[in-house]
């Protein structure tokens, strides 16, 4: 009876084209109950012999144009997951450095940019994260300026150091090399990708 039973919900699974190939072509190859299961699968879709062989007969379906794919709701995947993921915790990232400089006396210009690119940057995060898991249309604008900001702020930073000596043996690449990495990798992606432009389509 179980053995029955699946195989009526594997058969309910088939196609009529894949239904009527074993009932008139294949029907050697199954068992009689098996068969007879499958026929009254048939008779529930109020098929008839003559009409699963001109199914059979018929051209198979083509498959869906390019175009139409773009129809399906989209969903992240592929290399997006990764600046997906980078955009959701970077606000963690620079949430304590905000906290320790509000509790901290500023007492240089450095001092006061720093704090304030912390704020922009955990800001824009935020903003970024929450419309790039709503796949918002301006998302991949919004990601490129980010990552254009993000080095051109951690630049200018660099230079606060390396002109007025903050740090002893202070390398200005080594302190912009991340985000100028991440804007060599992901500008350029989000600029060409088709999976970017298929992605974010919310308006």
């Amino acid at each position: 009876m179980q053995e029955a039973d699946e195989l009526q919900k594997r058969f309910a699974s088939f196609s009529d084209r894949k239904l009527g190939k074993m009932i008139l072509l294949h029907a050697e190859d199954y068992r009689p109950e098996a068969l007879d299961i499958a026929k009254q699968e048939m008779v529930k879709r109020n098929l008839t012999l003559e009409a699963l062989k001109v199914i059979i007969d018929s051209p198979a379906p083509k498959p869906l144009p390019e175009e139409w794919h773009e129809l399906k709701a989209p969903r992240i995947r592929g290399w997006l997951v990764l600046p997906g993921i980078g955009f959701v915790i970077s606000p963690f990232r620079y949430f304590p450095d905000i906290v320790d400089a509000l509790f901290r006396k500023i007492d240089s210009l450095f001092i006061l940019y720093s704090c304030l690119v912390d704020i922009v940057l955990f800001v824009f995060c935020c903003i970024i994260a929450v419309r790039f898991l709503k796949k918002k249309r301006n998302t991949p604008f919004l990601a490129i300026a980010f990552f254009l900001t993000s080095l051109i702020l951690n630049l200018v930073c660099g230079l606060f150091i390396y002109y007025d000596n903050l740090m002893p043996n202070f390398s200005l690449w080594s302190y912009v090399s991340l985000p100028a990495i991440a804007g060599v990798i992901w500008v350029p992606y989000f600029l060409l990708s088709k999976r970017v432009k298929r992605t974010f389509v919310v308006e």
